[in-house]
């Protein structure tokens, strides 16, 4: 089943602060979405180290290009 088809279904999309938390609420609820690795800095540790201490299985593999900005607030000469 893809993604985009589990959005279909009405699943509540919730956001949650650290990698360790969507963990934490696929225990308690059953599907999350995490990054595994980038580009730039390979693994993603803090994923990695759930996977290792948590009983959750991957079920899709979802591969995104992500585009990076640098954003500042106007005082910041640049």
């Amino acid at each position: 089943m893809l993604f985009s088809n589990l959005i279909k279904k009405k699943v509540k999309i919730v956001s949650k602060q650290t990698i360790s938390e969507v963990f934490d609420e696929v225990l308690k609820n059953g599907i999350g979405v995490v990054p595994i690795e980038n580009s730039r800095e390979g693994p993603v540790n803090e994923t990695l180290d759930n996977l290792f201490k948590k009983q959750v299985y991957v079920k899709y593999e979802i591969e995104k290009k992500i585009d990076i900005v640098l954003a500042s607030n106007k005082k910041i000469k640049m």
